[in-house]
């Protein structure tokens, strides 16, 4: 396991349950009729459990390696999976062969210059001088290539996929001041990792910084609508 995978999993380790009253609600939304067999993966055990709550299986796994034979399923999904690999490059070969011929990877991931509610958090923090610690692993470069669609679509093609289509999605998300400062506040993530690392007087500072422009998005009393943008990706292998 890399630097980067090893700091992924211990962020995540205490983290499930402040991700699921916070960003999942972001990141997902529910599917009315999902397809005969559904199984669910995540490297965290946690959050895999949190995931066997609401389908029949849940498994611990991690990309770029599946415990899964080859050709096993028609549908693969990750929802904003390759910012939390360690090796994102070779991970969509890694679905392509559990994919079975014919059968079609949806991807998404955070989209490239980040829309202003999509960002709220991270300008805090770097208002408030929490910049990233040099001791922590920098993001492989993957990533950085994912977050236009251009090349995410080299990315899948590289590895394998014909009938690449991609595009941008947009959407204001809908929560409370209290609800999204809770997903740092959780520890979740990157930003709940630096947010832990800090002394009190700069966790105020971020607080403070995040409360400060949070009157341009309040909607209703209490309701914050952040505008956020992905990048959706999808192929047939």
């Amino acid at each position: 396991m890399d630097a980067f995978a090893a700091l992924e999993r211990r962020i995540w380790a205490a983290s499930a349950g402040g991700y699921a009253a916070s960003v999942a609600r972001l990141c997902a939304h529910t599917v009315p009729a999902p397809a005969e067999r559904v199984v669910a993966v995540d490297a965290e055990p946690a959050v895999a459990a949190e995931a066997g709550r609401m389908v029949p299986e849940a498994i611990v796994a991690a990309l770029p390696e599946l415990s899964f034979a080859e050709r096993a399923f028609d549908v693969v999904m990750g929802n904003f999976v390759l910012h939390h690999v360690g090796r994102p490059a070779v991970a969509p070969a890694e679905l392509r062969r559990v994919l079975r011929p014919g059968g079609r990877p949806g991807l998404t991931a955070w989209a490239a210059p980040a829309p202003p509610g999509q960002s709220l958090l991270a300008r805090a923090f770097e208002a408030a001088g929490a910049v990233r610690p040099a001791d922590l692993p920098s993001p492989p470069a993957a990533p950085a290539a994912v977050t236009e669609v251009e090349g995410f679509r080299a990315l899948l093609a590289d590895s394998g996929f014909g009938a690449v289509d991609g595009r941008v999605v947009r959407w204001d998300h809908r929560t409370s001041v209290e609800a999204w400062w809770g997903g740092p506040a959780g520890g979740v993530a990157f930003l709940g990792e630096l947010l832990r690392r800090r002394s009190p007087e700069v966790r105020v500072g971020v607080r403070r910084e995040f409360e400060r422009p949070t009157g341009e998005f309040m909607r209703v009393e209490g309701e914050l609508a952040l505008p956020h943008a992905a990048v959706l990706v999808s192929a047939r292998r």
